[in-house]
């Protein structure tokens, strides 16, 4: 228990640290119900950038300050200089994967007035040429539909339509799957999805899909990723990461449970609690199928369908570390693997 609280100490006091050596760091996110994209730059202690509101795409100065803690505080200003509001959050570890980090905290009116929550997520995005990450929106007021997904700009190659068009394509599926087997009921109804990028340089882009039903008694979240060799101009296959005849499955399986019980360890010191009987979580039946993958600079991550109760553990990531006996040295994985050490 010990060496899980100093391991996310570590991590927590280095996410400031990341923010200082990235050339620029990107977030997507939302401040109230919005979605935005931030672009923050360190000098020292010193931030520097932009966000805009996806919406509408014109660009907001921000300049402010971090510390070592990673406590940021934003200013932002219009064309005329004028400042029209204030950002104050915190950057940390996301819980979920082992290498992004999340922005969160509060925003205000200059006055401190017309205070709202936002909440950001690091982006992972490597282009060279040019490309870049664009929003298009599916939705219907009456329903209570908002399902946002990505499409790529800035480039026509038959890798960039293929991705584009698979993302399109998923996401029109999941609306109208959902006005097919809409029912109203007392709790009202609707369901929204929005996407982060896990992945994305010149050679290949993985991204994942964040959906949310609601109109029960309890929300629903599910998860789907669209991974793409651009390339080639197809969507890759998880046995293309791995040596011909690799028996990968139970080797997920294991990692992924073990990433989800320290996960909840993790939890469990935060909140003062100790469940004792860890071994009992997640169960075999609950691990033996995930519904998609994605990939990240730092590993693998699998996405599962687990009961409501335990559904915040549905994402497990695993570093390429853990798989490098089976990963193939010519597959799409091992740039990623040798860059992080799996050799």
């Amino acid at each position: 228990m010990r060496l899980l609280i100093c391991s996310f100490v570590l991590l927590l006091s280095f996410a400031a640290l990341c923010l200082a050596q990235a050339p620029a760091q990107t977030f997507r996110g939302t401040i109230g119900e919005q979605s935005v994209v931030v672009k923050l730059q360190r000098d020292g202690n010193k931030l520097t950038g932009s966000y805009s509101y996806e919406r509408i795409g014109q660009s907001i100065t921000l300049k402010g300050q971090i510390d070592a803690q990673g406590n940021v505080t934003l200013a932002e200003f219009d064309n005329a200089g004028r400042q029209t509001g204030k950002f104050k959050g915190k950057l940390e570890p996301d819980e979920e994967r082992t290498d992004a980090f999340i922005l969160d905290g509060t925003w205000t009116r200059p006055d401190g007035s017309h205070e709202t929550s936002f909440d950001l997520h690091e982006q992972q995005l490597a282009f060279t040429n040019g490309l870049q990450f664009t929003s298009k929106t599916i939705a219907d007021r009456r329903l209570n539909i908002k399902a946002i997904y990505p499409q790529l700009a800035g480039g026509d190659a038959p890798g960039v339509i293929a991705f584009n068009r698979a993302a399109e394509s998923l996401v029109t599926k999941l609306v109208n799957d959902y006005k097919k087997d809409f029912v109203p009921t007392d709790h009202g109804g609707g369901f929204e999805t929005d996407y982060n990028v896990l992945l994305a340089n010149d050679d290949l882009v993985s991204v994942e899909l964040n959906e949310e039903y609601w109109g029960g008694a309890h929300p629903e979240a599910s998860h789907d990723a669209v991974t793409y060799d651009l390339r080639n101009g197809r969507a890759l296959v998880l046995a293309s990461l791995f040596k011909p005849g690799a028996k990968y499955a139970d080797v997920l399986r294991r990692a992924a449970r073990a990433d989800m019980l320290a996960r909840l360890k993790r939890l469990d010191t935060k909140n003062n609690e100790n469940k004792q009987d860890y071994e009992s979580f997640f169960s075999d039946d609950e691990l033996k199928e995930w519904g998609a993958w994605g990939l990240t600079p730092r590993g693998l991550v699998l996405y599962f369908d687990l009961p409501h109760v335990i559904a915040v553990f549905d994402k497990a990531s695993i570093p390429w570390a853990e798989l490098k006996d089976m990963l193939d040295p010519k597959g799409p994985a091992a740039q990623f693997a040798q860059t992080n050490g799996a050799r």
